[in-house]
């Protein structure tokens, strides 16, 4: 309109005037959707700039929309405080708080109350010896007490996972390979494998050969619960695909759950114990000798010395490491090998004979190899 108005005026000057009267009158109805889009969605930085870019048109409406822009601001800090909350980022939180209070010392200040509450929550859930993740809500809660086993949530709709103290332990199968292994940090770990059911919640499909929302999910590759792309970054950093399992994990909750490195693994899996399982494997663990031929519903067998289920059979698990050569000395905080071409599988499973269910046992499968399970770590907020 405002190209035609311009040739008319070389024709009519009052036509051309009246074409680019509609022109301006256009663009700044124009403008004004935007806006109210904009508004709409509390962007403020697209309101601003539309505001701007209006008042060159008309000072007046320019001057209208503005004036909206700190009243965004203020309800989009709002709406991204009750998000890091319900994330449990605190630092995101208290972000958003020194933000607010730039635009209203008393919203500000309501936020950093609630950054400051949800510290002190998360400080007392990470030095409890058990955090449950509700896989519908995504509340985490602490508990003094193991799971109920008559209460199907801890197995079905509920994460579980046991606090691991930090220490030493030696590390490897055989003399060639046995080495100091130092933890300085403690950690969560998976009460259980990995559900069919959970695995369900946060991807929607169940890959695994048998059925059962109980059973430990089988037939997944590394790839599914990291990633191919950001996810095959380890030891690099931990970053994972969006769209992964623990990519969509993640996005619901501010926490960096991951797979166990090959050292949180076995230290977990031995839970004080020096030989090459924690109890008879019959006690134990399904495997060749007793599993008849499938995988069984998790935490059937009995636990180790710190509470955790099947470390030994049912199904392989994936650790995050490449697998490659131990260090040759004494090491802390191990996360294996730069790089290679295989992932670390342990615990032994189902079809396995009794020579591959140890606590030292090593396996290894290339990134999309889809005949393992898995279970969660979690490294408490610092």
């Amino acid at each position: 309109m405002e190209r035609l108005g311009n040739e008319l005026r070389e024709l009519s000057a009052e036509d051309g005037n009246a074409v680019l009267a509609q022109a301006k009158e256009c663009h700044i109805n124009l403008y004004k959707k935007d806006a109210d889009t904009a508004y709409k969605q509390c962007d403020w930085r697209e309101l601003e700039r539309l505001g701007n870019e209006l008042r060159e048109l008309s000072a007046e409406d320019g001057k209208v929309v503005l004036a909206q822009v700190k009243e965004c601001h203020i309800k989009r800090c709002k709406k991204d405080a009750d998000t890091a909350y319900k994330q449990c980022d605190w630092k995101e939180l208290e972000r958003l708080g020194n933000e607010l209070r730039e635009l209203s010392a008393e919203d500000g200040n309501a936020v950093m109350a609630r950054s400051n509450e949800l510290y002190k929550k998360i400080s007392v859930i990470f030095n409890s010896p058990y955090i449950i993740l509700d896989l519908k809500s995504y509340e985490v809660r602490s508990s003094v007490n193991a799971p109920k086993f008559n209460e199907e949530a801890c197995r079905t709709t509920e994460l579980w996972l046991r606090r691991i103290p930090a220490g030493t332990f030696t590390m490897g199968e055989y003399s060639s390979d046995k080495h100091k292994v130092t933890l300085t940090k403690d950690y969560y770990i998976g009460v259980f494998e990995v559900t069919q059911k959970q695995w369900e919640l946060i991807m929607g499909n169940n890959p695994s050969l048998f059925k059962g929302a109980t059973l430990p999910v089988g037939e997944v590759s590394y790839d599914d619960i990291r990633g191919k792309k950001k996810g095959k970054g380890w030891p690099e950093g931990n970053a994972v695909d969006a769209e992964s399992f623990l990519g969509r994990l993640r996005a619901n909750i501010h926490l960096d759950f991951d797979l166990p490195t090959e050292a949180q693994w076995e230290y977990a899996c031995r839970a004080g114990t020096t030989r090459e399982r924690y109890g008879n494997l019959d006690y134990i663990a399904w495997y060749y000798g007793n599993s008849g031929g499938k995988a069984h519903v998790v935490g059937q067998k009995s636990p180790n010395a710190w509470g955790l289920y099947d470390m030994l059979g049912n199904v392989w698990e994936w650790c995050r490491d490449w697998y490659g050569d131990y260090s040759k000395s004494d090491v802390k905080d191990p996360v294996g090998v730069s790089s290679g071409s295989r992932r670390v599988g342990r615990g032994g499973s189902w079809y396995d004979s009794a020579d591959y269910c140890d606590a030292a046992n090593r396996s290894s499968r290339g990134p999309s190899s889809r005949i393992l399970g898995f279970r969660l770590v979690l490294v408490p907020v610092q």
